[in-house]
């Protein structure tokens, strides 16, 4: 049985999935409910350490902090903005002493239930509905990034058989600990309409290459590749890696053709884009196609690639005229989804 991203569609636009939708809202419900949290936290930062988190070290001074957040949370008003904001100062000193104490380890069941439990309080706050659904995605973002999407998963088939009662065992207090989790996640998937928390994917890449030889030698064209990228957002992604990809060019002024095969290329990798595996034929400059090998080597940002290539025909009385040295510019990122996020 498949797990719950099992609902996700095969194909998809990036930019209009719904795993991209973190919105900033508006919190307050009027104005004096704002007037009161700015006013509660301008009062309260004159004698609280508000800006030493970076400074934490000890699992000591994390408890005392967390304390502190309790402290002022056991004398603030009942404005569910202020209640909301103070749970997140205690909830962010318990799960950093947690790290601390545990080197910064994978987390237990015990702390996933204690995370579980800091979103159960914050969503029964008198918060807008808006607000709640944000809040649930950004349970959801938790839940990946503390790999309980991937516990819960490792033991789906059991704990979905658990909850449809398909199976004479009524499981351990582990078990049912594990079904509560289960059960959350498939209420927040379903609250906010199938948001998926993660933003790797394989996508179908569609892009603009040029690339000049000399000063009259430009060829313009399409490239076409299928990519892995882990994030959404070319700004932000980390790396682009291209298993495959085909390249067809054209030389206007010559009546030239080039198509490049090319594989295991690196974008964007800490601004790095480079490739080994290259091989094309260029078509018109001869009776025949005549192949070449073709590496090449730049800078990524993002969306646009700047590059040198070294361009080495196998037969070597064309090395000269198909030209050694190129420098090639390229505009291109996965517009349409492949697959599943990962």
């Amino acid at each position: 049985m498949q797990g719950l991203w099992s609902q996700q569609s095969f194909i998809g636009v990036p930019a209009f999935d719904p795993h991209i939708k973190l919105k900033r809202v508006n919190y307050y419900n009027n104005k004096e409910q704002k007037k009161e949290y700015i006013s509660f936290f301008k009062s309260a930062r004159k004698t609280s350490p508000f800006s030493q988190f970076h400074k934490i070290k000890t699992v000591d001074e994390a408890n005392k902090m967390k304390s502190h957040f309790e402290n002022l949370l056991q004398s603030a008003p009942k404005n569910p903005f202020i209640v909301f904001s103070l749970y997140q100062y205690i909830h962010s000193y318990h799960f950093y002493s947690i790290d601390l104490q545990n080197d910064f380890a994978d987390y237990d069941l015990q702390t996933m239930l204690a995370l579980n439990d800091y979103w159960g309080q914050s969503l029964g706050l008198d918060l807008p509905e808006k607000v709640k659904i944000e809040l649930r995605k950004w349970r959801m973002m938790d839940y990946k990034d503390l790999l309980i999407n991937d516990s819960i998963d490792s033991r789906l088939d059991y704990l979905t058989d658990l909850e449809n009662e398909s199976t004479t065992q009524t499981g351990s207090e582990t078990d049912q600990q594990w079904l509560t989790l289960k059960k959350v996640r498939d209420a927040d998937f379903k609250a906010t309409s199938g948001f998926i928390p993660n933003d790797g994917f394989f996508g179908l890449n569609f892009g603009y290459v040029g690339y000049s030889r000399d000063s009259v030698n430009y060829f313009h064209g399409l490239e076409v590749s299928y990519d892995r990228v882990l994030d959404e957002n070319p700004l932000n992604n980390p790396l682009r890696f291209s298993p495959f990809g085909i390249v067809f060019t054209r030389n206007l002024q010559k009546n030239q053709s080039e198509v490049l095969f090319k594989s295991f290329e690196v974008k964007n990798c800490f601004l790095i884009r480079a490739n080994v595996i290259q091989f094309g034929f260029n078509s018109g400059i001869a009776n025949q196609a005549k192949w070449f090998y073709r590496p090449e080597f730049g800078i990524d940002l993002g969306v646009m690639g700047i590059t040198y290539a070294y361009n080495l025909a196998f037969d070597k009385a064309y090395r000269d005229l198909m030209g050694r040295h190129q420098l090639l510019i390229s505009y291109s990122y996965p517009l349409v989804r492949i697959g599943k996020y990962k």
